[in-house]
Protein backbone atom coordinates (compact mmCIF):
# COMPACT_ATOMS: atom_id res chain seq x y z
CA UNK A 1 0.00 0.00 0.00
CA UNK A 2 2.90 2.31 0.87
CA UNK A 3 4.44 1.80 -2.59
CA UNK A 4 1.12 2.32 -4.22
CA UNK A 5 1.03 5.80 -2.40
CA UNK A 6 4.87 6.67 -3.81
CA UNK A 7 3.47 5.90 -6.90
CA UNK A 8 1.31 7.93 -7.05
CA UNK A 9 3.04 10.98 -5.84
CA UNK A 10 5.53 10.18 -7.94
CA UNK A 11 3.48 10.05 -11.33
CA UNK A 12 1.81 13.11 -10.05
CA UNK A 13 5.44 14.95 -9.81
CA UNK A 14 5.84 14.05 -13.18
CA UNK A 15 2.18 15.18 -14.72
CA UNK A 16 3.01 18.66 -12.87
CA UNK A 17 6.28 18.87 -14.46
CA UNK A 18 5.46 17.71 -18.08
CA UNK A 19 2.25 19.50 -18.14
CA UNK A 20 4.22 22.74 -17.24
CA UNK A 21 6.18 21.61 -20.07
CA UNK A 22 3.87 21.65 -21.90
CA UNK A 23 1.70 24.71 -20.82
CA UNK A 24 5.00 27.04 -21.81
CA UNK A 25 5.47 25.69 -25.44
CA UNK A 26 1.74 26.24 -25.72
CA UNK A 27 2.46 30.24 -24.24
CA UNK A 28 5.77 30.26 -26.64
CA UNK A 29 3.13 29.41 -29.53
CA UNK A 30 1.13 32.12 -27.72
CA UNK A 31 3.80 34.62 -27.84
CA UNK A 32 4.80 34.15 -31.45
CA UNK A 33 1.26 33.91 -32.87
CA UNK A 34 -0.54 31.41 -35.07
CA UNK A 35 1.17 30.76 -38.23
CA UNK A 36 0.08 28.44 -40.90
CA UNK A 37 3.46 29.34 -43.17
CA UNK A 38 5.12 32.05 -45.40
CA UNK A 39 5.90 33.15 -48.18
CA UNK A 40 8.90 32.83 -50.08
CA UNK A 41 9.67 34.79 -53.92
CA UNK A 42 11.65 32.83 -56.28
CA UNK A 43 12.92 34.25 -59.86
CA UNK A 44 12.29 32.30 -62.69
CA UNK A 45 14.61 32.26 -65.25
CA UNK A 46 12.21 29.91 -67.51
CA UNK A 47 9.67 32.26 -67.04
CA UNK A 48 11.16 34.94 -66.71
CA UNK A 49 9.30 36.62 -63.35
CA UNK A 50 9.25 36.58 -60.11
CA UNK A 51 6.98 33.50 -58.02
CA UNK A 52 5.73 33.56 -54.65
CA UNK A 53 5.66 30.24 -53.14
CA UNK A 54 3.57 29.68 -49.75
CA UNK A 55 5.56 27.54 -47.38
CA UNK A 56 3.93 25.40 -44.69
CA UNK A 57 6.56 22.87 -42.63
CA UNK A 58 5.07 20.40 -40.33
CA UNK A 59 4.40 22.29 -36.39
CA UNK A 60 6.86 19.33 -35.06
CA UNK A 61 9.92 21.53 -37.02
CA UNK A 62 8.94 25.17 -36.30
CA UNK A 63 7.58 24.64 -32.68
CA UNK A 64 10.78 22.43 -31.49
CA UNK A 65 13.93 24.30 -30.96
CA UNK A 66 15.84 20.92 -31.03
CA UNK A 67 14.82 20.36 -34.70
CA UNK A 68 14.20 16.87 -35.67
CA UNK A 69 16.92 15.44 -37.77
CA UNK A 70 14.51 13.68 -40.40
CA UNK A 71 13.00 15.01 -43.82
CA UNK A 72 9.44 15.02 -45.29
CA UNK A 73 7.52 14.38 -47.81
CA UNK A 74 6.24 17.78 -50.17
CA UNK A 75 3.01 18.08 -51.30
CA UNK A 76 3.17 21.13 -54.34
CA UNK A 77 -0.59 22.47 -54.42
CA UNK A 78 -1.61 25.03 -57.41
CA UNK A 79 -2.80 28.59 -56.78
CA UNK A 80 -2.35 28.73 -53.57
CA UNK A 81 -4.36 32.17 -52.63
CA UNK A 82 -7.34 29.35 -52.87
CA UNK A 83 -6.29 26.30 -51.17
CA UNK A 84 -3.47 26.65 -49.06
CA UNK A 85 -4.19 27.75 -45.95
CA UNK A 86 -7.04 24.60 -45.22
CA UNK A 87 -4.91 22.24 -46.74
CA UNK A 88 -2.08 23.00 -44.69
CA UNK A 89 -3.76 23.40 -41.58
CA UNK A 90 -5.25 19.77 -42.05
CA UNK A 91 -1.85 18.70 -43.11
CA UNK A 92 -0.56 19.54 -39.72
CA UNK A 93 -3.36 18.58 -37.73
CA UNK A 94 -3.54 15.09 -39.64
CA UNK A 95 0.08 14.67 -39.35
CA UNK A 96 0.52 15.19 -35.97
CA UNK A 97 -2.07 12.59 -35.05
CA UNK A 98 -0.20 10.37 -37.42
CA UNK A 99 -2.93 9.77 -39.46
CA UNK A 100 -0.92 11.41 -42.41
CA UNK A 101 2.54 11.81 -43.08
CA UNK A 102 4.10 15.03 -41.57
CA UNK A 103 4.37 16.98 -44.91
CA UNK A 104 5.68 20.12 -46.45
CA UNK A 105 3.13 21.86 -48.16
CA UNK A 106 4.48 24.27 -51.14
CA UNK A 107 1.67 26.85 -52.48
CA UNK A 108 1.87 27.92 -55.76
CA UNK A 109 0.53 30.87 -57.53
CA UNK A 110 0.57 31.54 -61.44
CA UNK A 111 0.28 34.92 -62.76
CA UNK A 112 -1.74 33.63 -65.36
CA UNK A 113 -3.66 30.57 -64.92
CA UNK A 114 -4.51 30.50 -68.60
CA UNK A 115 -1.23 30.34 -69.90
CA UNK A 116 0.50 28.74 -67.24
CA UNK A 117 -1.71 25.39 -66.57
CA UNK A 118 -3.04 24.99 -70.24
CA UNK A 119 -1.54 22.32 -72.60
CA UNK A 120 -2.42 23.60 -76.55
CA UNK A 121 -3.15 27.00 -77.44
CA UNK A 122 -6.39 28.39 -78.73
CA UNK A 123 -8.34 31.18 -79.76
CA UNK A 124 -10.38 33.93 -77.45
CA UNK A 125 -13.65 33.25 -76.23
CA UNK A 126 -16.38 34.95 -76.29
CA UNK A 127 -17.17 36.22 -72.35
CA UNK A 128 -13.18 36.35 -71.62
CA UNK A 129 -11.00 39.08 -72.87
CA UNK A 130 -8.38 38.29 -75.51
CA UNK A 131 -5.37 39.43 -73.38
CA UNK A 132 -6.24 35.85 -71.44
CA UNK A 133 -5.41 33.90 -74.59
CA UNK A 134 -1.97 35.57 -75.86
CA UNK A 135 -0.24 33.36 -74.07
CA UNK A 136 -1.68 29.95 -73.59
CA UNK A 137 -0.33 26.83 -73.89
CA UNK A 138 2.22 27.06 -71.29
CA UNK A 139 1.72 23.94 -69.48
CA UNK A 140 5.27 22.29 -70.76
CA UNK A 141 7.40 25.02 -69.58
CA UNK A 142 5.10 25.86 -66.37
CA UNK A 143 6.18 21.82 -65.67
CA UNK A 144 9.60 22.71 -66.61
CA UNK A 145 9.83 25.73 -63.85
CA UNK A 146 8.44 23.33 -61.33
CA UNK A 147 10.95 20.43 -61.92
CA UNK A 148 14.00 22.55 -62.62
CA UNK A 149 13.69 25.36 -60.47
CA UNK A 150 11.05 25.01 -57.94
CA UNK A 151 11.42 21.53 -56.87
CA UNK A 152 15.63 22.72 -56.58
CA UNK A 153 15.26 25.49 -54.44
CA UNK A 154 12.62 23.74 -51.74
CA UNK A 155 14.78 20.61 -51.35
CA UNK A 156 18.15 23.16 -51.17
CA UNK A 157 16.16 25.35 -48.77
CA UNK A 158 14.33 23.05 -46.55
CA UNK A 159 14.00 19.19 -45.11
CA UNK A 160 12.41 18.06 -47.98
CA UNK A 161 12.03 14.44 -49.10
CA UNK A 162 12.63 13.25 -52.56
CA UNK A 163 8.75 12.35 -52.31
CA UNK A 164 6.36 14.56 -54.01
CA UNK A 165 2.70 14.91 -55.02
CA UNK A 166 1.06 17.82 -56.85
CA UNK A 167 -2.80 18.46 -56.30
CA UNK A 168 -4.66 20.97 -58.87
CA UNK A 169 -7.82 22.05 -58.58
CA UNK A 170 -10.06 23.26 -61.87
CA UNK A 171 -7.40 24.59 -64.33
CA UNK A 172 -4.91 23.63 -61.65
CA UNK A 173 -6.77 19.83 -62.26
CA UNK A 174 -5.73 20.11 -65.91
CA UNK A 175 -2.37 20.81 -65.76
CA UNK A 176 -1.64 18.17 -62.80
CA UNK A 177 -3.77 15.69 -65.61
CA UNK A 178 -1.44 16.81 -67.74
CA UNK A 179 2.07 16.37 -66.14
CA UNK A 180 0.97 12.89 -65.36
CA UNK A 181 0.45 12.50 -68.87
CA UNK A 182 4.03 13.54 -69.73
CA UNK A 183 5.28 10.58 -67.74
CA UNK A 184 7.42 13.15 -65.76
CA UNK A 185 8.91 11.25 -62.42
CA UNK A 186 8.79 14.53 -60.66
CA UNK A 187 6.13 13.34 -58.59
CA UNK A 188 4.99 10.26 -56.75
CA UNK A 189 1.51 11.30 -56.76
CA UNK A 190 -1.15 13.42 -59.28
CA UNK A 191 -3.94 14.34 -57.51
CA UNK A 192 -6.75 16.37 -60.37
CA UNK A 193 -9.87 17.82 -58.25
CA UNK A 194 -12.26 18.45 -60.79
CA UNK A 195 -10.60 19.14 -63.64
CA UNK A 196 -10.83 21.56 -66.93
CA UNK A 197 -9.99 19.03 -69.09
CA UNK A 198 -12.45 20.26 -71.15
CA UNK A 199 -9.84 22.44 -72.69
CA UNK A 200 -9.35 23.14 -76.20
CA UNK A 201 -12.53 20.79 -77.55
CA UNK A 202 -10.73 18.29 -75.44
CA UNK A 203 -7.55 18.27 -76.38
CA UNK A 204 -5.62 16.32 -73.60
CA UNK A 205 -8.27 13.50 -74.11
CA UNK A 206 -7.51 13.20 -77.14
CA UNK A 207 -3.94 12.73 -76.81
CA UNK A 208 -4.50 10.34 -74.28
CA UNK A 209 -6.82 8.30 -76.36
CA UNK A 210 -3.78 7.10 -78.23
CA UNK A 211 -2.43 5.02 -75.45
CA UNK A 212 -3.79 1.12 -74.71
CA UNK A 213 -1.12 0.95 -72.16
CA UNK A 214 -0.87 2.47 -68.60
CA UNK A 215 0.82 5.81 -68.39
CA UNK A 216 1.69 4.82 -64.12
CA UNK A 217 4.45 3.50 -63.37
CA UNK A 218 3.97 1.39 -60.44
CA UNK A 219 4.85 3.61 -57.54
CA UNK A 220 3.15 6.13 -59.14
CA UNK A 221 -0.68 7.32 -58.14
CA UNK A 222 -3.52 9.25 -60.23
CA UNK A 223 -6.01 10.23 -57.87
CA UNK A 224 -9.30 12.25 -60.16
CA UNK A 225 -11.96 13.67 -58.64
CA UNK A 226 -15.26 14.88 -60.21
CA UNK A 227 -17.65 17.20 -58.42
CA UNK A 228 -22.04 17.24 -58.74
CA UNK A 229 -21.90 20.21 -61.74
CA UNK A 230 -24.98 18.70 -63.52
CA UNK A 231 -28.03 19.94 -64.50
CA UNK A 232 -31.07 19.17 -62.37
CA UNK A 233 -32.45 15.62 -63.17
CA UNK A 234 -28.92 14.46 -65.15
CA UNK A 235 -26.76 11.99 -63.05
CA UNK A 236 -23.40 10.10 -63.95
CA UNK A 237 -25.94 6.99 -65.13
CA UNK A 238 -27.61 9.69 -68.03
CA UNK A 239 -25.46 12.13 -68.86
CA UNK A 240 -23.96 10.50 -71.87
CA UNK A 241 -27.36 11.29 -73.43
CA UNK A 242 -27.49 14.83 -72.73
CA UNK A 243 -25.69 17.90 -74.97
CA UNK A 244 -24.79 21.08 -74.33
CA UNK A 245 -22.07 23.17 -72.06
CA UNK A 246 -23.68 22.81 -69.44
CA UNK A 247 -22.50 19.00 -68.82
CA UNK A 248 -19.02 18.90 -70.99
CA UNK A 249 -17.08 19.60 -67.92
CA UNK A 250 -18.72 16.42 -65.99
CA UNK A 251 -18.95 14.59 -69.40
CA UNK A 252 -14.97 15.55 -69.98
CA UNK A 253 -13.95 13.72 -66.91
CA UNK A 254 -15.95 10.87 -66.81
CA UNK A 255 -14.17 10.66 -70.38
CA UNK A 256 -10.71 10.79 -69.32
CA UNK A 257 -12.06 7.91 -65.80
CA UNK A 258 -12.72 5.58 -69.30
CA UNK A 259 -9.56 5.94 -70.48
CA UNK A 260 -7.42 5.52 -67.50
CA UNK A 261 -9.56 2.06 -67.45
CA UNK A 262 -8.78 1.74 -71.15
CA UNK A 263 -5.19 1.64 -70.58
CA UNK A 264 -6.00 -0.76 -67.97
CA UNK A 265 -4.50 1.28 -65.26
CA UNK A 266 -4.35 -0.96 -61.81
CA UNK A 267 -6.80 -0.17 -59.05
CA UNK A 268 -3.87 0.63 -56.77
CA UNK A 269 -2.46 3.32 -58.60
CA UNK A 270 -6.07 4.49 -60.25
CA UNK A 271 -8.62 5.73 -58.50
CA UNK A 272 -11.49 7.87 -59.33
CA UNK A 273 -14.39 9.43 -56.76
CA UNK A 274 -17.55 10.96 -57.43
CA UNK A 275 -18.72 13.79 -54.99
CA UNK A 276 -22.48 14.28 -55.34
CA UNK A 277 -22.75 16.57 -52.44
CA UNK A 278 -19.87 18.87 -53.56
CA UNK A 279 -20.04 21.24 -56.08
CA UNK A 280 -16.77 22.67 -58.67
CA UNK A 281 -16.87 25.90 -55.72
CA UNK A 282 -16.24 23.68 -52.28
CA UNK A 283 -14.89 20.49 -53.80
CA UNK A 284 -11.22 21.36 -52.60
CA UNK A 285 -10.92 20.35 -48.65
CA UNK A 286 -13.57 17.27 -49.07
CA UNK A 287 -11.75 15.67 -52.39
CA UNK A 288 -8.19 16.69 -50.67
CA UNK A 289 -8.82 14.69 -47.31
CA UNK A 290 -9.94 11.57 -48.95
CA UNK A 291 -7.05 11.77 -51.79
CA UNK A 292 -4.52 11.98 -48.74
CA UNK A 293 -6.57 9.69 -46.62
CA UNK A 294 -6.22 6.96 -49.48
CA UNK A 295 -2.88 7.59 -51.30
CA UNK A 296 -1.45 7.42 -47.58
CA UNK A 297 -3.29 4.39 -46.32
CA UNK A 298 -0.41 3.04 -45.34
CA UNK A 299 0.95 5.53 -42.55
CA UNK A 300 -2.14 5.53 -40.14
CA UNK A 301 -0.71 4.56 -36.90
CA UNK A 302 -4.57 3.36 -35.24
CA UNK A 303 -4.73 -0.14 -36.11
CA UNK A 304 -1.73 -0.84 -34.09
CA UNK A 305 -2.53 1.27 -30.99
CA UNK A 306 -5.78 -0.35 -31.24
CA UNK A 307 -4.14 -3.50 -30.95
CA UNK A 308 -2.81 -2.87 -27.84
CA UNK A 309 -5.85 -1.82 -25.70
CA UNK A 310 -4.75 -0.96 -22.27
CA UNK A 311 -6.64 -4.43 -21.07
CA UNK A 312 -5.46 -6.65 -22.80
CA UNK A 313 -1.52 -4.80 -22.71
CA UNK A 314 -0.46 -7.07 -20.14
CA UNK A 315 -1.03 -10.18 -22.22
CA UNK A 316 1.42 -9.02 -25.06
CA UNK A 317 4.88 -9.65 -24.86
CA UNK A 318 7.52 -6.68 -24.40
CA UNK A 319 9.66 -7.84 -27.78
CA UNK A 320 5.85 -7.90 -29.70
CA UNK A 321 4.97 -4.78 -28.43
CA UNK A 322 8.12 -3.51 -29.86
CA UNK A 323 8.21 -5.58 -32.76
CA UNK A 324 4.28 -3.90 -34.04
CA UNK A 325 5.93 -0.17 -34.04
CA UNK A 326 9.34 -1.23 -35.90
CA UNK A 327 7.72 -3.37 -38.56
CA UNK A 328 4.79 -0.57 -38.88
CA UNK A 329 7.00 2.00 -40.04
CA UNK A 330 9.36 -0.25 -41.98
CA UNK A 331 6.67 -0.43 -43.99
CA UNK A 332 6.33 3.49 -44.13
CA UNK A 333 9.62 3.82 -45.19
CA UNK A 334 9.30 1.14 -47.81
CA UNK A 335 6.71 3.24 -49.33
CA UNK A 336 7.92 6.43 -49.23
CA UNK A 337 11.43 5.23 -50.27
CA UNK A 338 13.43 6.73 -47.11
CA UNK A 339 13.64 5.69 -43.29
CA UNK A 340 11.27 6.72 -41.08
CA UNK A 341 11.57 5.96 -37.75
CA UNK A 342 8.95 5.38 -34.71
CA UNK A 343 7.92 8.92 -33.35
CA UNK A 344 9.33 10.41 -30.74
CA UNK A 345 6.49 11.51 -29.13
CA UNK A 346 4.18 8.34 -29.68
CA UNK A 347 7.32 6.50 -28.44
CA UNK A 348 7.27 8.57 -25.34
CA UNK A 349 3.39 8.65 -24.72
CA UNK A 350 3.52 5.42 -24.87
CA UNK A 351 6.04 5.11 -22.57
CA UNK A 352 4.18 7.37 -19.82
CA UNK A 353 1.26 5.24 -20.66
CA UNK A 354 3.06 1.77 -19.39
CA UNK A 355 4.15 3.62 -16.23
CA UNK A 356 0.69 3.83 -15.07
CA UNK A 357 0.21 0.90 -15.97
CA UNK A 358 2.67 0.06 -13.65
CA UNK A 359 4.46 -2.32 -16.75
CA UNK A 360 7.57 -1.24 -16.10
CA UNK A 361 9.18 -3.88 -18.65
CA UNK A 362 7.68 -2.24 -21.86
CA UNK A 363 7.92 1.83 -20.47
CA UNK A 364 12.02 1.15 -20.13
CA UNK A 365 12.01 -0.35 -23.46
CA UNK A 366 10.02 2.29 -25.02
CA UNK A 367 12.39 4.80 -23.47
CA UNK A 368 15.09 3.07 -24.70
CA UNK A 369 14.03 2.42 -28.01
CA UNK A 370 13.48 6.39 -28.20
CA UNK A 371 17.60 7.04 -27.12
CA UNK A 372 18.40 4.42 -29.66
CA UNK A 373 16.42 6.39 -32.68
CA UNK A 374 16.83 10.12 -31.29
CA UNK A 375 20.32 10.22 -29.21
CA UNK A 376 20.58 13.91 -30.43
CA UNK A 377 17.17 14.55 -28.71
CA UNK A 378 17.41 16.01 -25.03
CA UNK A 379 13.53 15.01 -24.07
CA UNK A 380 14.96 11.00 -25.09
CA UNK A 381 16.93 11.40 -21.71
CA UNK A 382 14.68 13.37 -19.38
CA UNK A 383 12.17 10.60 -20.31
CA UNK A 384 14.73 8.17 -19.48
CA UNK A 385 15.36 9.61 -15.89
CA UNK A 386 11.50 10.10 -15.46
CA UNK A 387 11.13 6.26 -16.21
CA UNK A 388 13.94 5.55 -13.32
CA UNK A 389 12.76 8.52 -11.02
CA UNK A 390 9.04 6.23 -11.06
CA UNK A 391 10.54 2.91 -10.08
CA UNK A 392 12.98 4.89 -7.01
CA UNK A 393 16.23 4.73 -8.69
CA UNK A 394 17.13 8.29 -7.73
CA UNK A 395 21.04 7.84 -9.06
CA UNK A 396 19.87 6.19 -12.20
CA UNK A 397 17.60 9.81 -12.78
CA UNK A 398 19.50 11.91 -11.80
CA UNK A 399 22.23 10.71 -14.55
CA UNK A 400 19.64 11.12 -17.26
CA UNK A 401 18.43 14.41 -16.13
CA UNK A 402 22.02 15.77 -15.80
CA UNK A 403 22.46 14.26 -19.84
CA UNK A 404 18.84 16.23 -20.69
CA UNK A 405 20.56 18.99 -19.00
CA UNK A 406 23.36 19.16 -20.76
CA UNK A 407 22.21 20.11 -24.08
CA UNK A 408 21.39 23.32 -22.70
CA UNK A 409 17.78 23.34 -23.79
CA UNK A 410 15.57 21.82 -21.33
CA UNK A 411 15.35 23.50 -18.21
CA UNK A 412 12.69 21.31 -16.47
CA UNK A 413 15.52 18.51 -16.13
CA UNK A 414 17.29 20.70 -14.10
CA UNK A 415 14.16 21.90 -11.86
CA UNK A 416 13.83 18.36 -11.70
CA UNK A 417 17.62 17.93 -10.85
CA UNK A 418 16.60 20.55 -8.04
CA UNK A 419 13.96 18.24 -6.60
CA UNK A 420 15.95 15.22 -6.50
CA UNK A 421 18.59 17.17 -4.08
CA UNK A 422 16.04 17.77 -2.03
CA UNK A 423 14.74 13.55 -1.73
CA UNK A 424 18.68 12.25 -1.67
Amino acid sequence: MRWHSKLLFILIFLCIFNGLRAQNSEHTQEAKGIEIGHIDKIYSEILQEEHRVWIHLPSEYTSHTEKPDRIYPVMFILDASSHFTGMAAMADQLGRELFWPKMIIVGIESSNRYRDYTPSKIHPLDDLPPSYFNHTGGAAVFLEFLTKELIPYIESRYPAAPYRSLLGHSLGGLFTTYAMYTGTDAFRNFIALDPSVWWDQNYLLNQLSAYRKCLLSEKTNFYLVAANSLPEGVTPENVHTTSGDRTAHFKAIKRLDDLMYQMRCDEENYTFRYHNSNSHANIGLPAYYEAVTTIFDFYNIDPVLKAFDPEILHNISTERFLAAFKDHYATISEELGFVILPEEDLISDMGYKSLELEDYEKAEALFKLNITNFPESSRVYDGMGDFYFSINQLYKAERFYEKAHSFGKDNHSKTKLRFLKTKQ
